[in-house]
């Protein structure tokens, strides 16, 4: 027998009769409670003092007009999530789509609470909508301009054909100090 093999089954019955580092039992799990987000939030965020969240969503309504597809509000909502209460509701844009206009299958949709709580801040359409965080009245809107598109060509059966990929925001998380926006384009 190896020395290896023999230092290698010291060291595993060791572990397994109770050494020091392996003899402390997990602390008891606590209940994690559940609570429901209305209307299917596109993007969510817990209040520092975990008492509000605060919900970035689009709401969907048909319209009368044969040429459009219906109207789009995307809004923000602040929620006493424990008592299940709407707090504050704001919208930030409303758009009627056309008929004949491209389908926009993805698109980022973000809302973060500051690290004290005051201000909310939501990304929507590449515009930074700075808020108060107990009514989400605006204090201030940004305008993001992001990377350039970038431009591709490819080959194809009938020629050569071209395209752009816009960038756009995958993440949006804010520090204590800055804001932090990650890119993909």
């Amino acid at each position: 027998m190896s020395r290896r093999f023999v230092s290698i089954t010291v060291l595993l019955l060791w572990l397994a009769s109770g050494c020091p580092a392996y003899a402390e039992r997990p602390l008891p799990q606590r209940e994690l409670k559940a609570y429901v987000l209305h209307e299917n939030p596109n993007s969510a965020d817990i209040s520092p003092d975990d008492s509000f969240v605060v919900t970035e969503l689009s709401r969907r309504e048909p319209t009368n007009n044969p040429s459009t597809t219906g109207k789009v509000s995307d809004l923000v909502q602040l929620w006493d999530f424990r008592n299940d209460k709407l707090v504050a509701e704001n919208i930030l844009q409303v758009k009627t789509r056309e008929r004949h206009e491209p389908l926009t299958y993805w698109r980022s949709e973000f809302v973060r609470y500051s690290a004290d709580g005051k201000i909310v801040i939501a990304y929507l359409d590449r515009f930074l909508y700075v808020l108060r965080a107990d009514d989400l009245q605006e204090i201030r809107r940004i305008p993001i301009t992001g990377p350039p598109a970038e431009s591709r060509t490819y080959k194809g059966k009938h020629g050569v054909h071209s395209f752009a990929t816009d960038s756009e925001v995958t993440s949006l998380e804010l520090s204590p100090l800055e804001l932090k926006l990650s890119w993909f384009g």
